[in-house]
């Protein structure tokens, strides 16, 4: 398949026009770490060699190649029993963690500290009002 470049250098596959992830991590990549389809972490790419990516000061320690579906593979002891996994950012894992953490957020909110009104407005977005 033929690959060309868009403006922001990604490359990008001329039949579904839809960016592809880069091959290898590269300084500054963020990784995100799931557990059970949640996001637990977002892990920022400190120092790559030919064959690591290391974040978090040697705590983290990834293969430098990315797969085609963005998994990215941890090196070193990982524990058998363990549900994390990790992949390179994409919209849909910003979006994600935005959702995840505006829930969070609402959960923590004191709704008896807002006023009669603003309750109102809240329940009339929340209704589709």
């Amino acid at each position: 398949m033929n690959k060309e470049q868009n403006v922001e250098g990604l490359n990008v596959s001329p039949a579904i026009a839809k960016p592809m992830l880069p091959a290898v991590l590269s300084v500054g990549a963020k990784v995100y770490r799931t557990n059970y389809s949640q996001i637990t972490d977002v892990i920022v790419i400190e120092r790559v060699t030919k064959t690591q990516a290391i974040a978090k000061n040697g705590t983290y320690k990834f293969d430098v190649n990315v797969s085609s579906s963005g998994y990215v593979r941890k090196l070193g002891q990982t524990d058998r029993w363990s549900s994390a996994s990790f992949y390179l950012e994409t919209e849909e894992l910003k979006q994600q963690l935005w959702q995840q953490q505006a829930i969070d957020t609402l959960k923590k909110t004191d709704f008896s500290k807002l006023s009669v009104e603003t309750l109102k407005e809240l329940l009339s977005v929340l209704n589709g009002r």
